[in-house]
């Protein structure tokens, strides 16, 4: 199994094969806790096993709070589960609304499978099939972390904040 703890964002340039659901919490954990100013996700479900554990969320917490410029966009396909489920990300994301976005895509990417995770424009983690672990990454690989990120932005330039996700004020 694959650590990452030599793994540099920006710096480490090896595409890495991974297959279990510890490699890819450790990689994104990682790479956030490496991270300066970006973090682009596309996921189904927000995946608990990554985006939902107190590693993460830290980390996420720290870089925005270290950097004004910060900025954390995700885009999530189904938000009534996430929110049933009382996932933590977006409680962290209606504390930090100043650097953390979440949207739905539009009707027209429904098929979009894959998870997508990218840090600075150079780290990535990608998934082709959302359900299962297999995927790769690469800490420093900034054309295939730019390509993703171009992917990324066509969806969010038509995706739309969900009423499932909007913080409720009493």
């Amino acid at each position: 199994m694959q650590t990452f703890e030599n793994n540099q964002l920006g710096q480490t340039d090896d595409t890495i094969d991974i297959a279990s659901r510890d490699e890819n919490r450790l990689a994104v954990v990682k790479m956030t806790q490496q991270c300066q100013r970006t973090i682009e996700i596309i996921s189904r479900q927000l995946d608990p096993d990554l985006f939902d554990t107190s590693e993460f969320l830290d980390a996420v917490k720290a870089m925005v709070l270290k950097n004004r410029r910060a900025s954390v966009r995700i885009l999530v396909f189904e938000p009534k589960t996430i929110v049933s489920r009382r996932h933590r990300l977006i409680d962290l994301v209606r504390t930090l609304p100043t650097y953390m976005q979440i949207r739905v895509p539009p009707p027209e990417y429904k098929d979009f499978s894959e998870m997508v995770f990218v840090a600075d424009t150079t780290g990535y983690l990608h998934r082709l099939y959302t359900e299962r672990f297999e995927g790769k990454t690469n800490f420093s690989d900034k054309r295939v972390a730019k390509y993703l990120v171009k992917e990324f932005n066509e969806m969010w330039d038509k995706a739309t904040q969900d009423t499932n996700l909007r913080q409720l004020s009493i």
